[in-house]
């Protein structure tokens, strides 16, 4: 794989550092949604497909990190689910009202960790666990080369890779 950190800029260290399943459907379109809308780069993205070894200075293992969202604020503190979301909200102009709403209302905090933690990350865990041990029984199916000149130089469909 291509290890990846998603950032539009250089510039001093991001707000949030994220650390997403890159191989996971739903962690990559979270990515690109508020990484889409992350105009001041206040968020790095790193794909712990890419580059599971970043998890050892978290102190988390790759199974741990690939069931919950894992980020590290500027202040250099790991957060972990609904936490680690009231983060990317903040960072992200359009959400930071969610960030601040959750951080005002410790209710809605407990309630978003409960259905986060017991619904919504187990779902998607066992969902990306099952489409992996899928994808590892049945190899892609070959498709047979396009007749015609030129055909073998095709790259209809193809494209750069996409980031993250």
């Amino acid at each position: 794989g291509h290890a990846h950190i998603f950032r539009m800029s250089q510039d001093p260290a991001p707000d949030v550092t994220v650390y997403y399943n890159g191989a996971c459907p739903v962690c990559r379109w979270e990515r690109d949604f508020h990484g889409s809308r992350d105009q001041a780069c206040k968020i790095a993205w790193v794909d712990i497909t890419d580059r599971p070894e970043v998890l050892t200075t978290l102190g988390v293992s790759e199974a741990t990190a690939l069931q919950r969202l894992h980020a590290v604020d500027a202040q250099g503190r790991t957060l972990v689910g609904v936490s680690a979301f009231q983060a990317i909200w903040a960072a992200v102009p359009g959400s930071s009202w969610a960030a601040r709403l959750v951080e005002r209302a410790p209710w809605l905090k407990w309630l978003l960790e409960v259905a986060y933690n017991r619904a919504v990350a187990p779902v998607i865990y066992r969902w990306e666990l099952n489409r992996r041990r899928t994808q590892r029984r049945d190899p892609p199916a070959t498709v047979p080369p396009a007749a015609g000149p030129g055909a073998a130089h095709s790259d209809r469909g193809a494209g750069p890779p996409a980031a993250g």
